[in-house]
């Protein structure tokens, strides 16, 4: 169950309300990949779908910071880790098409506002699934 987090900068009043972490249909990786591009969904398959048994993958959504928007959108990040022990992060982008930079601890690092750089106020208002 994903919980649905309200952010707010009480500088320049902007706001957004993001739902975050993954909800009961992202349990199955072909789910999972149509939340990504076409580049990241080759990735994907290039990675896991040749050999899915050799690999453990982890789904969440997190909070992506585009400059270009200047706005916190919920962006797809996918963990994908190999036998051997080989890690890769598998981030989407912005609806705009832009790359966004990726908060991967969004509970406890300070999230900052995109327009104006002060800490924001955030606040889990309920859950999603």
């Amino acid at each position: 169950m994903g919980t649905i987090v309200k952010v707010k900068c009480t500088s320049c009043g902007y706001e957004e309300e993001l739902r975050l972490g993954c909800g009961i249909r992202d349990n199955r990786l072909e789910q999972v990949s149509e939340y990504f591009g076409d580049k990241q969904k080759e990735e994907i398959n290039r990675l896991v779908k040749k050999n899915i048994t050799a690999y453990t993958w982890n789904y969440r959504r997190g909070i992506g910071n585009c400059e270009h928007c200047k706005r916190l959108k919920e962006i797809p990040v996918l963990l994908v880790l190999s036998e051997n022990g080989e890690r890769k992060i598998i981030k989407g982008d912005c609806d705009c098409g832009n790359h966004v930079t990726v908060l991967l601890d969004w509970e406890s690092e300070e999230i900052l506002c995109p327009r104006c750089n002060h800490i924001l106020f955030r606040e889990e208002t309920g859950y999603w699934d």
